[in-house]
């Protein structure tokens, strides 16, 4: 439960924090190779010789979205793509902090001690802090698992790799009730079928902000 707050440097009781999320990424990956293991048996037996990427992503929204598109982006295969979760950040900040941000102010009887925008706080606080964090998911290489063949059409590789893909990325959430996804794609319009997953890391109990 969310409590007020009355120090002029604590903000909320919700913060964005890095610890969680670095600890609930690393639990992630373990999870995903359970996945692999309890419920793919056939498709992991074709996989056995292909590596599963699980690194940092850079968090360029603009390109998860294809609101840009750069030079390995095929855009007759954009389409393809599938779209889990699509909010944007301000509305998912709203969503997380919304409701402390209020109370904390309610708690401020000087206005230069009260909060405005959270988001901005975040991005202005000088200490490095994230606004939000981004994983990359991917099964296999462009080498052995590539999104089509010679003739453009879908590989069996490829199909394998996206139902895994797909599984993992529908019960994120459901697995990670402190990172509150807002951006989830699967792209299939690049050399190889990979996740964006965007979360922000949501920690209750914190005293200052």
């Amino acid at each position: 439960m969310i409590r007020s707050v009355k120090g002029n440097k604590a903000l909320l009781l919700t913060k964005v924090t890095k610890e969680p999320a670095e600890l609930a990424i690393l639990l992630e990956l373990l999870m995903f190779e359970k996945i692999l293991k309890q419920q793919h048996l056939e498709q992991v037996r074709r996989l056995a010789a292909k590596t599963i990427s699980f690194p940092k992503g850079k968090g360029h929204l603009t390109h998860n979205n294809r609101d840009f598109i750069s030079k390995n982006v095929v855009p007759e295969r954009t389409s393809w793509n599938r779209v889990y979760m699509q909010e944007s950040l301000e509305q998912a900040y709203e969503k997380c902090f919304g409701q402390a941000l209020m109370d904390y102010n309610a708690t401020q009887k000087r206005k230069d001690r009260r909060k405005e925008n959270y988001l901005k706080e975040i991005e202005n606080s000088g200490n490095k802090e994230k606004t939000f964090y981004e994983n990359i998911v991917q099964i296999g290489k462009k080498e052995d698992t590539p999104v089509v063949d010679t003739d453009g059409n879908l590989t069996e590789e490829a199909k394998v790799a996206i139902e895994i893909l797909e599984q993992y990325a529908k019960t994120f959430q459901e697995r990670n009730p402190k990172l509150y996804l807002f951006n989830c794609v699967m792209h299939l319009d690049e050399a190889t079928p990979h996740l964006h997953i965007d979360y922000i890391p949501v920690a209750n109990g914190y005293k200052t902000g």
